[in-house]
């Protein structure tokens, strides 16, 4: 099965084909309504267009041409498109020119600091103010020499059916007879 996209002209002409079928915008969101994928789709959509209109409208957040090389470079590197005819063929893959490509680089880079320009200033704050919350770990620890009850204890753990100190008192774990003891403590 193949998927071509084709380029759109805003009518309801086909904007995909599979396997040589058109499909207009009409079918393509029939099918996501008809198996739940509308609402999921949509909320994408309104937050793409949202992160867009603040990516574009923010002039404090510039993006130098060495900054472009390198995120470039770091790309290619990653994906192992160091080679140019490599490149060139995973573009025609992705449907994208070299234009579309930089302008996705640089979104990307924006993108990065728009969340900085965001989180950083009340970063400090928000971790001094929490700090304590933050510095404090549980942990919790079901010793046993009986292989099987650790398995059962661990299964019913990750089945989310039990926790450790619910396990603990089923078993009555703190009594010295029992067959696995049972630790907690916050650090």
């Amino acid at each position: 099965m193949t998927t071509t996209p084709v380029p759109t002209n805003h009518s309801q002409d086909a904007h995909l084909t599979i396997d040589g079928r058109p499909l207009s915008w009409q079918e393509i969101l029939g099918g996501m309504q008809l198996f739940g994928k509308m609402q999921p789709f949509l909320q994408e959509v309104v937050g793409q267009y949202v992160l867009l209109q603040e990516l574009t409208a923010r002039e404090d957040l510039p993006v130098s041409s060495s900054e472009m090389m390198e995120a470039i470079m770091e790309f290619r590197l990653k994906q192992q498109l160091n080679d140019s005819e490599k490149f060139d063929a995973w573009l025609k893959r992705e449907t994208l020119n070299n234009d579309t490509f930089q302008q996705r680089i640089a979104m990307s880079i924006k993108l990065k600091k728009l969340k900085a320009a965001i989180a950083e200033p009340g970063l400090d704050v928000y971790f001094n103010e929490h700090k304590h919350d933050l510095e404090r770990l549980k942990l919790q620890c079901l010793v046993t020499s009986e292989e099987s009850l650790a398995r059962q204890f661990m299964s019913r753990i990750q089945a989310e059916d039990v926790t450790m100190s619910q396990l603990a008192n089923e078993h009555a774990l703190s009594d010295s007879s029992a067959k696995a003891k049972y630790f907690q403590q916050m650090v």
